[in-house]
Formats: structure tokens, sequence, C-alpha cells
């Protein structure tokens, strides 16, 4: 193994660097990390206890990628770094499992109650959260699923709970956790699977349902369904128009089982759903590409996050391709569409949303 390498605890997120100045507490011999942020505190963790078992969970798949490239560059073995929708507790559990907050209330209720199944009784169980993300509210969650509950530190605007697992846990079962909901988008009909902590969970939202009233049937080809959710989009997509081929893809592995799950409520193929992280594991060129994009909620829009999007769609669309997303109609969307992909215009809008539609150059 190489020799440790010096944590900068500047490019640490708030939450692991309240979890390294209290390092010394988190001990144990199997750790169990879910929902890590982008950043080096798992590999702080593994030089603090060296000789301790330790798992990393999440189900984001932009930490998970970084944390096997540092992992990888480190020398250390990565074949306890998982990606996925849910982790299936081990015969042999854990006696510490450290889980960074969730941003949804059902995805905490839904994380500490698959936390709680993979941990031996009276284990650790460490929260650890922003206050901006509902931390203090959250503790009820523990103590619920948990017991008691202690705050053991709180910094850099965030909290750090402690609380043990409990003698006779819940089984983990997510298909409890799923739902489904029935759309009706002019004579077609979909099921939509949903699950916590995908987008628009629960019902569909009005962007989406907007850019599905206004879909065409597009030029034969590859369609991607870029940041699928629940699979809304392709399926609809795939449903009207079979001969064509439809790949989806999202970088959150509970919108790629609900996308699966939707798509097989829909007796539709399964084959091409994938992770990505952007267009990290996107290949070749496609005749469309179709996307309620993630990265525009709310008032405040980094249009920096939405050109690299833009550059990247335009390097994986085949000349004349088209580019259709929807976006808050504030969003000053259409000259950035026409500077990085080609020429754009207006398809439909509302009060609040657009649909925009650019040509590859």
């Amino acid at each position: 193994m190489d020799a440790p390498t010096l944590i900068n605890v500047k490019t640490l997120h708030n939450t692991s660097q309240l979890l390294l100045r209290n390092l010394n507490r988190l001990k144990g011999e199997r750790f169990l990390v879910v929902n890590y942020p982008p950043d080096n505190f798992v590999l702080a963790l593994h030089q603090q206890w060296p000789a301790a078992r330790m798992t990393a969970f999440n189900y984001d798949y932009a930490p998970h990628l970084y944390l096997q490239s540092v992992f990888g560059h480190a020398n250390l073995p990565i074949d306890n770094i998982r990606f996925g929708a849910v982790y299936n507790a081990p015969a042999e559990r854990y006696d510490v499992a450290i889980l960074f907050l969730p941003k949804s209330r059902a995805l905490i209720q839904m994380s500490l109650q698959m936390v709680a199944a993979a941990l031996r009784p009276g284990a650790q169980v460490w929260l650890v959260g922003e206050n901006n993300a509902g931390i203090r509210s959250s503790s009820t969650l523990l103590e619920q699923q948990m017991g008691a509950v202690r705050t053991v530190d709180a910094a850099r605007h965030c909290l750090l709970l402690q609380a043990m697992a409990p003698d006779q846990p819940v089984a983990f079962v997510l298909d409890e956790w799923s739902t489904t909901y029935p759309i009706q988008i002019g004579q077609q009909t979909l099921t939509v699977a949903s699950l916590p902590g995908v987008f628009s969970n629960g019902q569909l939202d009005e962007g989406t349902q907007l850019l599905l009233e206004t879909l065409d049937e597009p030029p034969t080809g590859r369609i991607l369904d870029f940041g699928c959710g629940a699979g809304v989009i392709g399926a609809s997509m795939k449903q009207k128009w079979p001969a064509n081929i439809v790949e989806m893809v999202d970088a959150n592995a509970l919108a790629l089982e609900a996308t699966r799950r939707t798509m097989v409520a829909n007796h539709l193929p399964i084959d091409l759903i994938k992770p990505s992280n952007v267009f990290s594991d996107v290949q070749g060129a496609y005749t469309q590409i179709i996307s309620n994009p993630p990265f525009h909620t709310g008032v405040k829009t980094d249009y920096r996050v939405v050109t690299d999007f833009l550059q990247k769609a335009a390097q994986h669309l085949a000349p004349g391709g088209s580019l259709r997303i929807v976006a808050n109609s504030f969003l000053k969307y259409q000259p950035l569409i026409e500077a990085h992909v080609g020429n754009c215009r207006v398809v439909a809008e509302n009060r609040s949303y657009r649909i925009y539609e650019g040509i590859h150059k």
C-alpha cells in the first residue's frame, strides 16, 4: 500500500470536515459509509483505521466514480465501493455506520431503515448533515428508527448526531418503498414507477408533462433520454415509436431503478438503461437528445453547468440531430443553445416552462 496521503481539509465538504475532527470517535472493525460526497473523507477514515473493513455505498454515480479514482490512485482495493439503488446487508454485519444526510425526508427514512438492516445490535450510527438541509428535524427520524439520539458536534453550519442500532431492526425491502401512478398524455397511457429521492416522486411534474404533450416523431435512429428520472420521457417515446433505439441515463441509482420499473410496468425493454455522470458513460451520436435537465430548479442557475451540458450534448448529436429540453421560462437558454448546439426554436411554452429545440450545426 502507498504511504498515507495528507488530506487537505479545505477541499472537503462541510459535513466531511465535521466528521474529520471527530475521527477518533468513529471506532470500529467494520464500517459502512453511505451517501458520501465527492471528496476524500472515506480515504481519511481508512487512514485513521487502516485495519478496519470498510464499505462505501452511494446512490449517486459522481461520488462513486470519484472515490474509485481516489482509492485506485492510492493503490487501495476498490471492490467495496458500491453504487446502486439498495445495499443488501451482508451475513457479517457492521458495527459502525456513517450516513450523510440525503436530500428528501422519504429518502432519509428509507436510508435509515436500509442502514439499520446492515448493522449488528448496538452498533454506532452517525448521521451528519447541513443545517439548511434539515439535519435538526432529521433527529426525530433517527430516533424513530434507532432509538435515543445525542448531538455530538456542531460546526461549519452542520450537525453530527449519534445513535445506536436497534436489537431487532426491520428487514429492508426496496419494493415496500416503491409506488406507481398512471399518467395520460393525449391517447397515451403510461404507468410510472416512483421511489424516494427520484425527481417528481409520486406525480408527473408540469415541465415534463408539457414536454410530453409536444413530442413529435423523431428521426429514426438512436434517442437519448438524458437525466431520465423515473423514465417517463424515454418510456413514452419507446411506446410511441418502438422502432427507435431509446437509451436512458441518469446519475442516480434510484432513478435508474425507477426507470427500470417503469419500463417493466409498460412491457418495454430494459437493456438500454445505464448510469452516467453527465456524459461520462455516453458513447456515439444520437439523432435526438431529449431531457428535463436536472440543473435549472429554483431562481439561481449556474449557467456554467448548462453551458458544459450543451457543449457535451452537441458532441453526441449526429449532424442535423436535435436537442429538445424543457426549462423554466425565466432562464436564458435560447442564446446558449444557439451558440453551442445550433439553430434554436421555442416549440411550446406556458406561464412556467418553455420547450426548446436546437438543431445541431
